[in-house]
């Protein structure tokens, strides 16, 4: 689970979405991309940097994405308080009826 910040135009300038659209169409039959809709940006951005390529992502605190909202019982009421992003990665979520 990921929260993605993107600066559009850098996007435009590197050709990150022709890279994007490429994984796809090279693994659009690959099982995975079924339930994990993020898996093309995830390798996007990984895999020149598993070869050795210049990283061209950040890894934040997890302040920034404060996963575990909708499934976890108990949670710390600090850190949620303190968190910059909800990330409501459960089925259970504020806005809809259970």
């Amino acid at each position: 689970d990921g929260v993605y910040a993107v600066d559009l135009r850098r996007w435009e300038h590197e050709g990150v979405l022709k890279r994007i659209e490429e994984i796809i169409a090279k693994n659009n039959d690959c099982k995975m991309f079924d339930d994990i809709d993020q898996t093309p940006f995830d390798m996007a951005f990984h895999l020149p940097s598993l070869r050795g390529e210049r990283q061209d992502f950040a890894i934040v605190s997890e302040k920034w994405n404060h996963v575990g909202l909708g499934w976890k019982e108990s949670m710390n009421a600090s850190f949620i308080k303190d968190a910059g992003i909800l990330h409501w990665t459960g089925r259970h979520k504020p806005w809809l009826a259970d």
